[in-house]
């Protein structure tokens, strides 16, 4: 899938704790749903609900 500016990846998670490693910049949207995250750099987790976004830099893990 692709947007006007870049690629998207849609992705339907379950509770589970996943660790992901980015090439390129990603932006992340919630749906539905709350995700917990550890942002790279960040030594507290993080809610996103429904509606929010996040991104992440070309390189790090999350």
């Amino acid at each position: 899938m692709k947007t006007i500016t870049s690629p998207v990846t849609v992705a339907v998670m379950q509770l589970s704790k996943y660790d992901f490693l980015t090439q390129e910049l990603k932006s992340i949207k919630i749906i539905s749903g709350v995700l917990s995250v550890l942002l790279p750099q960040c030594s507290d987790w993080q809610d996103f609900q429904d509606g929010e976004t996040f991104r992440i830099t070309a390189g790090k893990s999350f």
